[in-house]
């Protein structure tokens, strides 16, 4: 298996359990790892075998910026279902 760590992403999004946290916003920052299902990768050395890093960032930007969540667990296990469904070489996040 092979990982992929993006540390430190920062996002602004409308997340929380109060109302103005909603409808203020706020700044999220977001470490992500990704284990893909095999390591195959790492010879091939083709993209096919891997999920983007670009990928990565856009589907986090994406969740934080476009939805809106009372709970933050609720937003990771969104960004880490939409991980895994974007790729099939994805065994966790």
């Amino acid at each position: 298996m092979a990982k992929i760590r993006i540390n430190n992403m920062m996002f602004y999004g409308f997340h929380g359990q109060y109302e103005y946290e909603r409808e203020q916003g706020q700044k999220f920052y977001f470490d992500v790892e990704v284990t893909t299902k095999n390591d195959k990768v790492v010879d091939s050395d083709d993209m096919a075998d891997t999920i983007n890093s670009s990928a990565i960032y856009s589907i986090v930007k994406e969740a934080v910026e476009n939805k809106k969540f009372h709970v933050l667990q609720a937003l990771g296990g969104h960004i880490g279902d939409k991980l895994i469904a974007h790729s099939d070489v994805v065994a966790e996040v």
